[in-house]
Order: structure tokens, then C-alpha cells, then sequence
């Protein structure tokens, strides 16, 4: 990472830098200070011991004190009363108070440093004439100062702290003194100056400095680490943030020119197919169309599940499958690409590589085509190789290593390391032009880690590349292995596992949505009964007993909610408490599938409809109603979960310019079936003219839990026949609706139109009244494009 130096990092440095220092400086001070107080405390006690012991001295008129080496008669002290000699022949001397504070100072100044001198401006003998320090401190003592102290000679080996305070006259300096020598008391006799070695103080200071010196450089040294640390890691957040919002800028904008590329070839398939052209011409625009399709839903599907991934709601469904039927339908997925290309696609299965285990069957295939589909994508000649080796089995699980190798462009050694992250591509991807995604590998990589597995990649540029995967996989016993006698029911709505002749009930208020279901389901031989909401459904399942329920969540009367409740408790209903129910909604947001499970529903769809969804969910239900190991019907493939499928619903790509009726998409959601598309959109004719008339009422009441309502039936009307404008418009009226009922506590998963008005900002109410003047407008346009398409298909 380039080293930057961020401003404020900078300067919060410097702050902190300039605060120790500071700190430690106030320290410093503060010890000298210290010193020095400490200085005067001991000239002034020893000040006070001398003072008093002259006066004890005076008082007894002076002591007597054998004379030894040390202690000589004063030669001061006058009279025949100095010096006595006892019977045993020692002599003494009389000691008075000022030979005996000179006494003092000369053992004081050999043990302790210190010494004192007795001084005044006219003094008696020459050793006690003041210097020039003592002579300044005397001259203040006569204007009033009570002491003086300072240190002298700061710096050199003599340093000492001067102490002086004033000596004054007392009754018992009398004693001592004759009548010529006597002043009035309280008078000043002199002074007597204490000195103390400065330099041990000091040594005293500098070993207490160096030891807080010790701890303000460990402070100093941590946090300048620690803010040096953060703003290394502010630095390296702030350009992980760069490189992330500039590798999704790029994201997008390969999303923008990936996604417009199969839809250019889409509708422009379409167009050529909309002239009848030849019936050769017709397969291959078929082909092509079909391809551009495959495409826009592999982009789609790539987002979709890094999308869940990410957020953590991607969760693996273990169940037994067959290793040969997955390997089989991944080589399919790429076949037609490998063909367009003159490619040989093969596959080798180890001969110790058990055919039937447990796992993700729909996450192993989709590895597996992220794998193939990349290679197929950057190999221009040659061939793609999948090959599926055993490397033992333990325990009762089988480690499989899954490699594609193929003979393309390879990649540079310098990209391996950063191949499987989010967004991104090889550059001889780039630089040719095979733009996508981005995502593809980094969900196989992160798949392979929820599954214990790893993955990596060998790759030299321009000989090709080997992608290789391990996985464990359980192997299931007897009774979990799937018996391959299975009934396959194919129609031209797509294709199912589950057999022929059961009995659903399909609950939606759109009464769209309720003919497309029965189309679809009756097409593959079931039986079909409708109800418009829960209420009537629960009445008809008083008498009549059906094998699954696709139930609307949002429906007048009765919700889908409320009478799933009803189902599962109420025992007078012919059908079975357990009997499995499918939420049909266009609801996606996140905790919505929960809130569909707590309420009793089993499986999960959303709109707008699609033939092979509705199938998917009925396989699943079936599936898992399937007694391990005792059923004659096989499932040929793994069934996903229904909001998995659906989700790639949830990413729209939308052109700038409004749709007004996507007449291609409705008849590919209907797998071709003109007859049913003419049916629901004579049926769309025939209720619009209602449905806007509720909407424009309920707004002039300011109904807006009744325009939510009519808006939610519009919204899914217009999705069911791809009338993208229509469905967009009633969509923002629903939404807006919805935050006003929530907003004043009401209830939206029922949609009971009970007049309800609720107060709202003019501005709400202002441009939930524009919308619906676009809605009109759009609403006719739609009309007209709905009519249209039912006279060229008649026509056709």
C-alpha cells in the first residue's frame, strides 16, 4: 500500500507529541520546585535547632564542655569563670551560644553538607564579618523582610541553597553580654545564615527525572504507535473504500453494457421473429434468443446469489442426488456455447467415485457452471475437460475433487492471487473484451468454504488454466438412496417430476393470476379449483380435499395469512391440518419468507409468476413428501428452494424508456402459449375499467388503504402480462399508500377494502395524486397496447 500522511493523522500526532512534551516539561519544573521547597524546609528546621539551642545555651549562661583536640577554650569569652579544672585533673571551658553555633556548623558541614554562619553588619570578630550575599540579606532584614533564600553558583559543583533569617535581642542574650552590648529586645543582632549543598538535592531530582522520563517515553512512545497505528489503518480503510467503490463503479458499468448486450439480442431476436421469417431462420433466432436469455439470467442469478451470500442468507440443502445426472445437466448448461465454438466438451468420473451422495445438488452445478462457463468463455479453440476424481473416503464421507481445465487464454501469475475476489477479472478478460460480472468465482469460492471445502487455480497465460475444487460429500445408506425408475411429466409450460392427477387449489384475488395458475398446472394433467380470498377458500375446503394450496398473501375479506391459520387449527375442513401451502406474494423484502413460515405456510413464491416456478415448488413439495426410499416415483434432479428461483426475479433491468406491454416476455413466461396470453389479457380489458374507477374513488375520499388495495390488483395484473409502465406506476401509488397506513398503525398484510381514511401531509396526498394522473394516462396507453396485441395474435 502506498504511504500516505493524512492531515488530521498529522496533526493529532503532533498534538500528541507536543502534550507529552509539554507534560514532562510541567514535570521537570514541578520537581525543581520540589527540590527547592525541600531545601528551605531543612535550612529552616536547622535554622530553629540552632536558634534554640543558643537560647538554651544563653539561659544557663553557657555549658561547660571537657577541652579536647576538637574543643578548644574560646579565646573570645573573657573572665575567670572560662575554663575550670576538676579534682581528677580534666580540664572544661565554658561553651557560650555562639562558639557553640560554630561548634555545630563545623560537624554539620563534615556529615550533612550543611553549615551556619552567626554574622551582622558590625561584627566582633572577623570570622564573623557577613559576606556579600549575608550583607544584602541583613540590609533587608532592617526594611522589614522576615528571611531570604536562593541558590547560588546554579550549575557549578558549589551550588548551595542560602538560607538567612534575623537573630533579635532576648532577655537571656543579657547573660552573655555586657551592659555596653545590650539593645532594647526584639532588636536585630545580625542574622545567621544556613547553606546547603545543592548538587545531592539535585542528584535526587535527576534520578526521580529519569525514572518519570523512563515512563513519559513509554507513554509517548505508545500512543505515538497507537496514533500512527490508527492512522495507518484510516489510511488503508480509506483506500480498501476507494478500491471498493471504484471496483463496483466499474461493476456497474460492466452491469450496464453486460446486461443491454442479451437485451439487445433479445429484442432484436424477437423483432426477426415477428416477421415470419423462414423456418430455418426461425430455429435460429430461436437459438439466439434463447442464448441472449441464458445470458441476462446468468448475470442476474450471479448478483442474486452473491446478494444473499453476503448478507449471510444463502443456506446449503443437503439431500441425496446423482452424481452422473449433475455432472450430465452441467455439461448441457454449456453444450450449445461449445458447439457455436467447435470446442470438445468431455467429462472423466473416476471409477472409485460413488454415483449417488449427499449435498447442495443446485450449489454443486452451479460451481461446477460458473467453472464451465468461464472456460467455455476465454477458450477459443480446443477443449474444456471436467473430470471428477475420489481422494478417499472416511467415516462415511467421500472427498471429491472436482477440476475444469481447459486450453484458452490463461491468466498472468500476477492476477492468481486476486482471481476469486468480488468483481473481479482476469485483464486478458478485460482487454478482449468478455466483460461480466465479476462474481462467478468469488461465489464458487465462498460456496466451497460453507461447504468445508477449498479451491485454487493453476494457470499459465496463453496455454490455459486448471480450476480445481474439493469437497466433502456424505454418502447416503440404503434407505436415502433414490430408486431411478422416475416419471418425468413434460409440457410445453416447461418440465416436472411430479406426477399427473393430484388436486390444487389456487388462491389469489387477480383473477390473472388465478387462470394462469390453472393453465399452467392443468396443462400438466392436475386437477384445479380457484377461490378469490381466504374466506371462500376455506368454504370450499369444507367439502372438497386437495393434495397442495397455492395461497395469495394479500386478499380481501380474508388474507392468505389469516387463513392459513384457519387451516392448520380449524378441525371441520376436509382437507389435512398438514396439507402443504404455498405463499404466493409479490412481498421480497428480507424476514418476509420467516413471517410466511411462522404463519403455517410451507413454501415460498414470488411474482410475477413463472410457469417453471410454480413446477420447481410443486416438485419440492412432493419431494419432501416422499418417504425415504419408499416411493416408486424418482426425482430426477435437485429441487432449489422457491425464493431462490424467484429472486433473480427481484433485479429488473430498466431501460430508459417505459414498456408498455413486453408482449415477448409475457409469452416466454407463458412458454409460447398464444391462447393464454389472448385470455388474460381480454380478461385484464375486461377488469381495468373497474379497478381504475376504485382507485380514482378512493383517492378522491382519500381512502389510501383502499387505493393501496386497488393499486396492489393493478400491479400484479400488469406484472402477469409484462406491462412494465402500468406495473411500475401502480407499484409507486402501493408503496406510498402502504407508508401512510403504516404510519398511523394500520394494518397492510389485510386488504379488506374497509373505508379508511387517514390524515396525511398535503404533500403526500399531492403526489399520490399526480401518480394517479400518470396512472390514467399510462392505464390507456396500456389499454390500447393490450388490444392491439390480442387482434396480431388473432391475426396470427
Amino acid at each position: 500500500m502506498k504511504t500516505k500522511i493524512l492531515f488530521f493523522p498529522g496533526v493529532v500526532l503532533l498534538l500528541w507529541t507536543g502534550l507529552i512534551i509539554a507534560l514532562f516539561s510541567w514535570f521537570v519544573m514541578g520537581e525543581q520546585q520540589h527540590i527547592e521547597q525541600i531545601a528551605l524546609r531543612q535550612a529552616k528546621a536547622f535554622f530553629s535547632q540552632v536558634v534554640t539551642a543558643r537560647e538554651w545555651n544563653a539561659m544557663h549562661g553557657g555549658v561547660y564542655v571537657e577541652v579536647t583536640d576538637t574543643v578548644k577554650p574560646n579565646p573570645y569569652l573573657q573572665g575567670e569563670d572560662r575554663d575550670i579544672l576538676t579534682v581528677d585533673g580534666k580540664m572544661f571551658t565554658k561553651i557560650n551560644p555562639a562558639y557553640m553555633t560554630r561548634q555545630l556548623s563545623e560537624i554539620l558541614s563534615i556529615s550533612s553538607g550543611v553549615s551556619f554562619h552567626i554574622t551582622s553588619l558590625t561584627p566582633k570578630r572577623a570570622a564573623n564579618a557577613a559576606d556579600a550575599w549575608e550583607t544584602a540579606a541583613l540590609r533587608s532584614f532592617e526594611k522589614g523582610a522576615a528571611e531570604q533564600f536562593e541558590l547560588l553558583d546554579r550549575g557549578s559543583e558549589h551550588a548551595t541553597y542560602r538560607y538567612m533569617a534575623p537573630l533579635y535581642a532576648t532577655s537571656s542574650c543579657m547573660q552573655c553580654h555586657g551592659e555596653a552590648e545590650q539593645l532594647p529586645e526584639n532588636t536585630i543582632r545580625g542574622g545567621i545564615s544556613v547553606s546547603i549543598a545543592a548538587n545531592p538535592l539535585w542528584a535526587l531530582a535527576d534520578a526521580n527525572l529519569d525514572r518519570m522520563g523512563l515512563v513519559f517515553l513509554v507513554v509517548g512512545i505508545t500512543g505515538f504507535v497507537g496514533f500512527g497505528y490508527s492512522a495507518v489503518q484510516i489510511i488503508r480503510k480509506r483506500d480498501e473504500a476507494e478500491t471498493a467503490s471504484r471496483i463496483k463503479s466499474m461493476f456497474l458499468a460492466n452491469m450496464s453494457h453486460d446486461m443491454r448486450t442479451p437485451l439487445t439480442g433479445i429484442i432484436g431476436m424477437s423483432e426477426l421473429l415477428r416477421i415470419k421469417p423462414e423456418p430455418h431462420e426461425q430455429e435460429e433466432y430461436a437459438s439466439l434468443l434463447q442464448l441472449s436469455a441464458s445470458n441476462l439470467l446468468e448475470i442476474v442469478n450471479d448478483i442474486t446469489d452473491f446478494s444473499r451470500i453476503e448478507s449471510g442468507r444463502m443456506e446449503l440443502k443437503e439431500r441425496p442426488f446423482v452424481l452422473s445426472r449433475l455432472v450430465q445437466q452441467s455439461l448441457d448448461m454449456v453444450r450449445f456455447a461449445c458447439s457455436r465454438k467447435d470446442l470438445t466438451l468431455e467429462s472423466i468420473i473416476g471409477d472409485d467415485v460413488p454415483d449417488q451422495l449427499i449435498g447442495d445438488e443446485f450449489r454443486i452445478r452451479q460451481m461446477l457452471g460458473n467453472l464451465l462457463g468461464n472456460s467455455v468463455k476465454f477458450t477459443k479453440s480446443g477443449s474444456v475437460v471436467l473430470e471428477i476424481r475420489s481422494k478417499g473416503i472416511q467415516d462415511g464421507v467421500c472427498m471429491l475433487r472436482f477440476s475444469v481445465r481447459d486450453t484458452g487464454i490463461g491468466i498472468k501469475q500476477s492476477h492468481l492471487d486476486s482471481i476469486f475476489d468480488s468483481f473481479s477479472q482476469g485483464e486478458a478478460a478485460l482487454e478482449d473484451g468478455r466483460m461480466g460480472t465479476g462474481l462467478g468465482l468469488s461465489i464458487t469460492r465462498q460456496l466451497t468454504s460453507m461447504m468445508n471445502g477449498r479451491i485454487w487455480v493453476k494457470s499459465k497465460l496463453g496455454a490455459g488454466s486448471n480450476f480445481t475444487f474439493e469437497i466433502p460429500l456424505a454418502l447416503p445408506d440404503e434407505k436415502e438412496r433414490i430408486a431411478d425408475n422416475g416419471i418425468t411429466c413434460v409440457s410445453v409450460f416447461g418440465e416436472s417430476t411430479l406426477p399427473a392427477g393430484f388436486t390444487i387449489l389456487a388462491v389469489d384475488d387477480n383473477p390473472l393470476n388465478r387462470v394462469y395458475i390453472q393453465k399452467i398446472l392443468e396443462a400438466h394433467g392436475h386437477t384445479v379449483l380457484l377461490a378469490e380470498d381466504g374466506e371462500k377458500a376455506l368454504s370450499l375446503l369444507q367439502s372438497r380435499c386437495v393434495d397442495i394450496i397455492f395461497m395469495d398473501v394479500q386478499m380481501p375479506v380474508m388474507n392468505g395469512i389469516e387463513a392459513t391459520v384457519q387451516i392448520r387449527t380449524r378441525s371441520d375442513l376436509a382437507v389435512a391440518a398438514d396439507v402443504p401451502i404455498v405463499a404466493v406474494t409479490a412481498f421480497t423484502v428480507e424476514g418476509d419468507r420467516e413471517r410466511f413460515l411462522r404463519a403455517g405456510m410451507n413454501y415460498y413464491v414470488s411474482k410475477p409468476l413463472q410457469a417453471q416456478s410454480l413446477l420447481n415448488v410443486l416438485d419440492e413439495v412432493f419431494r419432501a413428501s416422499l418417504p425415504l426410499g419408499g416411493s416408486d416415483v424418482a426425482v430426477s434432479r435437485k429441487v432449489h428452494e422457491a425464493q431462490d428461483r424467484a429472486a433473480s426475479g427481484e433485479f429488473e433491468h430498466r431501460e430508459e424508456a417505459l414498456v408498455l406491454l413486453d408482449k415477448e416476455k409475457a409469452m416466454e413466461a407463458m412458454a409460447g402459449n398464444a391462447r393464454l396470453f389472448t385470455i388474460l389479457c381480454t380478461s385484464f380489458l375486461q377488469e381495468s375499467v373497474d379497478k381504475e374507477e376504485s382507485l380514482t374513488q378512493a383517492v378522491s375520499s382519500h381512502d389510501w388503504k383502499a387505493v393501496m388495495v386497488a393499486a396492489h390488483a393493478v400491479k400484479n395484473s400488469a406484472g402477469l402480462l409484462c406491462a412494465k409502465a402500468l406495473q411500475e406506476v401502480a407499484e409507486q401509488i402501493e408503496t406510498d399508500c402502504r407508508m401512510i397506513v403504516e404510519a398511523h398503525g394500520g394494518s397492510t398484510d389485510s386488504i379488506e377494502p374497509v373505508s379508511q381514511a387517514y390524515s396525511v401531509e398535503k404533500k403526500q396526498s399531492d403526489a399520490i395524486t399526480i401518480a394517479v394522473a400518470n396512472f390514467t394516462v399510462i392505464m390507456a396507453e396500456t389499454r390500447d397496447a393490450i388490444a392491439d396485441a390480442i387482434q396480431e395474435s388473432e391475426r396470427g
